[in-house]
């Protein structure tokens, strides 16, 4: 038998087309994917270190933010403006004229005692002045005209009722007291006071922002002749409360004319903002003799 009929035998011609098939699979497998050792795309890193080279970016801020996303809420974090976070530092310790509304130093309290017509005392021991405003004196064995009816209307008014006590910049006169405005519900007790004619307008800086209102307040309270404006005599109705020195007076001498404000111990030069407005409780002839005195200069 010749070598070709010997190969083209059935066992053979197949066996040899198995062989020729498997060689030609061997050169398809890393294109099939027959095999499990086939390279994968690598996985990219995040580098924190990376500073994108766009202009408009702040290079400075190597911390990554989250990007704002409308569907998540999830705002981006910001850096405080240190600029503004001076000024706002510098700004806390200046005497302003803020309203009282504003400020965040409220609370309510339960009045347990009536002192005078412009001083209370509250459950917890602590006593308030009433903010720009003053009534004729009772205490010290001091009884000035309409004294005992300015306190009994401030008693018919709060005693025993719960008040909301509103800073306007000090915090306590230099007896220790809260300085506050004082309100029952809607009901603004320092105006009725003035507005009766229970109380004198008494403007003592930096506590000012309702001085003007208050004189107004007065102004139209004399002209009707309420309260003490019609039950007292001229000579009663300017006499102010002992408590605060000097109140009656409206100026200081020619030759001591630096204000000094005993609640706040500010003193006020001619010619500064509230100088004209401010009773002065001590007077000086110069800065120095202020200093001497405790006082510190007014910043307004």
């Amino acid at each position: 038998m010749s070598l070709r009929a010997h190969f083209l035998k059935p066992k053979f011609f197949f066996g040899g087309l198995v062989i020729i098939l498997l060689a030609g699979l061997s050169q398809l497998k890393p294109d099939i994917g027959l095999t499990t050792n086939r390279a994968t795309t690598p996985i990219p890193t995040f580098n924190t270190n990376y500073i994108p080279s766009n202009p408009d970016l702040d290079h400075s801020l190597v911390t990554p933010t989250i990007k704002q996303n409308s569907d998540s809420g999830v705002q981006p974090q910001s850096q405080p403006d240190q600029e503004l976070i001076e000024i706002s530092e510098e700004l806390e310790g200046m005497e302003t004229s803020t309203s009282p509304v504003e400020q965040t130093s409220t609370n309510t309290v339960l009045v347990t005692k009536i002192i005078d017509g412009d001083t209370i005392e509250l459950e917890t021991g602590q006593r308030v002045r009433y903010i720009g405003i003053d009534t004729p004196e009772i205490t010290k064995g001091k009884k000035e005209c309409y004294g005992q009816s300015a306190k009994a209307y401030n008693q018919d008014l709060i005693l025993n009722k719960k008040i909301t006590l509103i800073k306007d910049v000090s915090e306590t006169d230099r007896y220790g007291r809260l300085l506050r405005y004082i309100y029952l519900d809607d009901v603004f007790v320092n105006e009725q006071l003035v507005k009766n004619g229970y109380a004198y307008a008494a403007t003592f800086p930096p506590d000012v922002k309702f001085s003007n209102y208050f004189i107004q307040l007065e102004n139209q309270a004399r002209s009707l002749g309420l309260g003490l404006w019609g039950g007292c005599s001229s000579v009663d109705s300017i006499t102010a409360s002992s408590d605060i020195p000097q109140a009656d007076q409206t100026d200081c001498p020619a030759d001591e004319p630096i204000k000094g404000n005993a609640q706040s111990m500010i003193y006020h030069l001619p010619g500064v903002r509230y100088y004209n407005q401010t009773k002065p409780e001590e007077c000086f002839a110069n800065e120095q003799a202020a200093i001497d005195a405790g006082y510190r200069k007014s910043k307004i």
